[in-house]
């Protein structure tokens, strides 16, 4: 007996095409992932976000709505880009406002490139 000649199998389903994976919304995935790690060193968590946004507008098919993957990058990368914003912001606030770093800061830059904190701000500010 032949399958398509059963006419008591219900459950059978013609075969439908298969959606093909989107490279566009994988990249924007690993990079809002990239984008979360790489904000605790501040400026190079914004670009990783940016790529992820954009990753995630081109995954955008037309006709379709953006899938899943593509959601989550973009909330990745907007934490990721608001908490690199953020430690970025803070280190300056540290760097101005609190003596103690502002010391470690002049001792490391004396150690590394044999000039105070404060030339550095005269030579380039």
């Amino acid at each position: 007996m032949d399958f398509n000649q059963n006419s008591e199998n219900t459950n059978y389903v013609p075969n439908q095409p298969t959606k093909r994976p989107n490279g566009f919304a994988t990249a924007s995935l690993v990079c809002g992932i990239l984008s979360l790690v790489l904000c605790c060193t501040g400026i190079l968590g914004v670009p990783a976000g940016a790529l992820s946004i954009l990753f995630a507008i081109l995954s955008k098919r037309k006709g379709e709505s953006l899938s899943g993957m593509s959601i989550t990058g973009i909330v990745t990368s907007a934490i990721g880009i608001l908490l690199g914003i953020l430690a970025v912001v803070y280190s300056i606030y540290l760097l101005f406002y609190d003596p103690t770093f502002r010391e470690q800061i002049d001792i490391m830059m004396q150690q590394m490139y044999g000039v105070s904190l404060e030339e550095f701000f005269s030579m380039y500010f």
